[in-house]
């Protein structure tokens, strides 16, 4: 196959376009019987220069015209009609698999050969908008939780390409695509339940190529995004989440970052609990990276503390372990049974205790409404004229009592 892929390098670029353009549904067909006819395409777009370029505009046209193949879905195919979708037809799930893996194969082929021919990547920047927009608008409108799939890993080949060859056109290509990209995946992230196809958003959306200064009007966006990354149980997923947030810190002013974090108290809140639970020790592997987040934080990693969080408290006939009692004994009692020097044991629950302090804090935290200052001199009576530390609480919250909204703390010493 290679000996005869060489053969058309004889060819001149007109010559070669007109020859091989009429084929290349030829060679697809091939594709999907045979595996190994892939040596045919990879020798002409990576081995050969003089006519890679050729050839990669040609196969990605052709490829853009077979995008809907990604779907695994017979009915999302524009060209095919729903009566000729029966098995053994020709058009069942498993051609359509194969057809799907044979143009992710191809686009693979030919995003790889702009990393060792880079004047293929005028050819990826012409196409590059029509193969984001088809991607996203063929994952939003498609139904069912496999569909998107493909889509999501030709966006995720077509993002690490422009990457690793930093090529610098796509990068602003994308930059002026970005509005549309981060909110059409925020779309997606937010419409389904599958873990997996969320996975995928959250690392496209953190690894997509744009240089830091167009990110950060989407900034806030992306916080969104980082915390389920950071709950995830794939590690890679929340290996890219950690080593992304420390990116942004050290090259983020604070005075920059921390408005952004904390313009919404819940994601301030739900991104610090999200590193903190990763503070385990070796092996771990992620105990010593949340360290130093947190350490690079500063002071600003405690803030968080002020603001009310969504504890979710179970209820008390799903526990699955002892209430919470205080246990009293009163001793040299008569016990039930009538005999004396025995201990009297009680018990108090506190259960509903600890649930109505916390709501007392909660209240207070989300409505802080108590100030302090110090009392007028002229206000001060009943001897008490000299105590210089003596204040006014005033309660303004209306679980308070009206009687008890003026109180003065005075101070011991002086005041006896």
């Amino acid at each position: 196959l290679e000996s005869f892929a060489a053969s058309f390098s004889v060819l001149g670029t007109k010559n070669f376009r007109r020859v091989i353009r009429p084929q290349i549904p030829e060679l697809f067909n091939a594709l999907l019987h045979d595996e190994e006819v892939i040596a045919f395409p990879n020798y002409l777009l990576l081995s050969n220069k003089s006519i890679s370029f050729e050839f990669c505009d040609v196969l990605m046209v052709f490829l853009l015209e077979r995008m809907d193949y990604l779907s695994l879905n017979p009915s999302f195919v524009g060209n095919i009609s729903q009566s000729q979708i029966k098995p053994g037809s020709g058009h069942d799930t498993n051609i359509f698999r194969r057809k799907a893996s044979v143009v992710l194969s191809l686009f693979q082929s030919l995003f790889h050969s702009t990393s060792i021919h880079p004047e293929n990547e005028a050819v990826l920047r012409n196409h590059l908008q029509t193969v984001v927009a088809t991607c996203l608008r063929s994952a939003f409108f498609l139904g069912g939780n496999d569909s998107p799939r493909n889509y999501f890993l030709l966006l995720r080949l077509l993002f690490r390409t422009i990457t690793n060859g930093k090529f610098e056109q796509c990068y602003k290509e994308i930059a002026a695509l970005l509005p549309t990209i981060l909110n059409g995946l925020f779309r997606i992230h937010g419409a389904t339940d599958d873990t997996a196809i969320r996975g995928s958003i959250e690392e496209l959306c953190l690894t997509i190529p744009a240089r830091l200064s167009s990110l950060l009007p989407h900034l806030s966006l992306l916080m969104r995004l980082i915390i389920p990354a950071l709950q995830s149980q794939n590690g890679d997923l929340t290996t890219l989440g950690l080593r992304t947030l420390e990116f942004w810190v050290d090259n983020l002013h604070p005075d920059f970052l921390y408005p952004v974090l904390s313009q919404n108290s819940s994601i301030l809140s739900n991104l610090m609990l999200s590193l903190s639970k990763h503070l385990q020790p070796a092996p771990y592997p992620y105990g010593l990276i949340a360290v130093r987040l947190l350490g690079k934080l500063g002071g600003k990693n405690r803030r968080f503390l002020r603001e009310p969080m969504n504890l979710q408290l179970s209820d008390e006939n799903t526990w699955n372990f002892a209430s919470l009692n205080l246990q009293c004994r009163w001793e040299g009692v008569p016990a039930k049974t009538g005999t004396h020097g025995h201990l009297d044991v009680f018990t108090i629950p506190l259960d509903r205790s600890v649930v109505a302090a916390v709501d007392v804090m909660r209240r207070v935290a989300e409505a802080p409404t108590l100030m302090a200052k110090q009392r007028p001199r002229e206000d001060l009576s009943n001897g008490h004229e000299n105590c210089a530390s003596a204040f006014r609480l005033i309660y303004k919250d209306d679980f308070v009592e009206k009687s008890e909204r003026m109180r003065v703390l005075e101070c011991p010493t002086t005041c006896k």
